[in-house]
């Protein structure tokens, strides 16, 4: 004979199951590691190399101008400065185009590089054969925010690795991070010493 179930007495809550507590390590699983982050070219780049391009081609153009006026060639000035313009307006295009193919990916493994137009090149500089970085800016590139990245590694074909026209910021972030300077500010904190 079955026993009658008993009721909970009346004015007390009826007790809800409860969900089995996640265990803390299946928490902290899902963590992921330390991404690859992409880094492009100063959108600006292409405008500031115009720039440096049309004022070393003043030059030249400045000169024939002056010598073909004195030979009383009155027709090549304008010439040359249409050919100036031409060659000007080719070389824009052409930046444009190479900054956009312009990457820089780092990761925890090193830095990878890749560049060109018609001929693409990928250079991988590990972390462990980096010696030292340098980051360079300009007076013109200092007005568009712009800086040149230089990396110097040991025991590799490319001894030397410079990226030009990143923003300054991002080109100091890898600095920084090729360097683990971030980690060796946390190793001397205030902390480590302060104990005697």
């Amino acid at each position: 004979m079955e026993e009658p179930e008993l009721a909970a007495p009346s004015g007390l809550p009826t007790p809800e199951p409860t969900a089995d507590p996640i265990p803390e390590s299946a928490s902290t699983a899902t963590a992921t590691p330390t991404a690859t982050v992409e880094y492009r070219l100063h959108p600006k780049a292409p405008k500031v190399w115009t720039i440096v391009a049309s004022i070393v081609a003043a030059f030249p153009l400045t000169g024939g101008t002056i010598t073909f006026f004195a030979l009383e060639l009155y027709w090549a000035p304008p010439l040359l400065a249409v050919l100036a313009v031409v060659v000007v307006w080719l070389l824009t295009r052409y930046f444009r185009r190479y900054a956009r193919t312009v990457s820089c990916q780092l990761s925890p493994l090193g830095l990878l590089i890749r560049r060109g137009v018609w001929w693409r090149a990928e250079i991988f500089v590990p972390r462990e054969r980096v010696q030292h970085t340098d980051v360079d800016q300009g007076p013109l590139a200092r007005r568009f925010g712009m800086a040149s990245l230089k990396v110097f590694t040991a025991g590799s074909e490319h001894s030397q690795i410079e990226i030009d026209s990143l923003r300054h910021s991002e080109a100091l972030a890898v600095r920084d991070e090729l360097i683990d300077r971030s980690v060796e500010a946390m190793n001397d904190g205030p902390g480590d010493g302060s104990a005697a």
